[in-house]
């Protein structure tokens, strides 16, 4: 007898993530605001003192720095979607053993996205240039296809980091630990839709990225000043990032509650409505 896999509709799973983030709204809300002004303060903080003893060298601080923080958030909101929970000024709700592992799929995930940044930055123009030359003479249209070809195949493997890395977080957090099985055999359902799952929802965040910068464009930007000290470092960057605010909440809050519902239906087996 055959098993019955779980349906994972695209569409249907990006409108049920934006649903979790207007019916939870306030919920997230409560817990990204304090993570994304502290890690704007560290990450000025850090800026200033490797900068003023000339420690550039020490730049990859920001990697783990941001993975802990992030990782503040991404628990809180995925407890919040997937059990239920309200948001607690209690402490141990907030760091316990469910928050160093997901700190340790957000580390990883952040490193290996950055390696796959830098082998893009090196390996994309190499690529284009190699497609251009063997597409000399060709018409328009099949140089744009091979260089769109060449492009997906570069972006393939963040993909599959996303699948395979940032995916455990939901099931980190309602299970409590890592269970490899579990969590390929849940990949394995509908491996097909989840990839075209994340690729629609990084078009979706590009677009959207470039539609709000337009809209924000009209907003003044204050100049740097002679001086670089931390209290002025901290405010030039608050007055610069504010604005960017609702696009941080608005990105993160709709990737981590995609990752929620696309877990919820792969996994069926939600005991709490997600939207009470």
């Amino acid at each position: 007898m055959s098993v019955r896999r779980p349906a994972l509709p695209i569409f249907s799973t990006v409108e049920e993530a934006m649903r979790l983030i207007v019916c939870k709204l306030p919920a997230l809300l409560n817990v990204y605001v304090l993570p994304w002004v502290v890690l704007l303060a560290a990450s000025v903080a850090l800026d200033c003192l490797l900068l003023n003893s000339n420690q550039t060298s020490l730049d990859w601080l920001h990697l783990p720095l941001t993975a802990l923080i992030n990782a503040v958030f991404v628990t809180a909101m995925l407890r919040i979607t997937l059990l239920g929970e309200s948001p607690s000024t209690d402490l141990n709700w907030w760091f316990n053993g469910t928050f160093l592992r997901v700190a340790a799929v957000v580390l990883t995930f952040l490193a290996g996205f950055a390696a796959l940044q830098w082998s893009v930055r090196t390996v994309m123009p190499t690529v284009i240039d190699a497609i251009a030359f063997l597409a000399g003479g060709l018409p328009d249209d099949v140089m744009f296809a091979s260089t769109f070809a060449g492009t997906v195949l570069v972006l393939l493997p963040e993909i599959l980091l996303v699948l395979c890395v940032f995916f455990l977080a939901p099931l980190v957090v309602a299970t409590g630990g890592f269970d490899w099985r579990q969590h390929w055999a849940i990949l394995a359902a509908r491996p097909v839709k989840l990839a075209f799952l994340v690729a629609f929802a990084s078009i979706l965040v590009m677009g959207f990225q470039y539609s709000y910068h337009g809209a924000i464009a009209w907003i003044p930007t204050p100049g740097v000043p002679n001086f670089w000290s931390w209290p002025t470092a901290m405010l030039v960057t608050f007055e610069r990032r504010l604005p960017w605010f609702p696009f941080d909440f608005l990105r993160d809050s709709f990737l981590v509650m995609l990752l929620a519902a696309a877990y919820r239906r792969l996994t069926s087996a939600a005991s709490i409505n997600p939207f009470a």
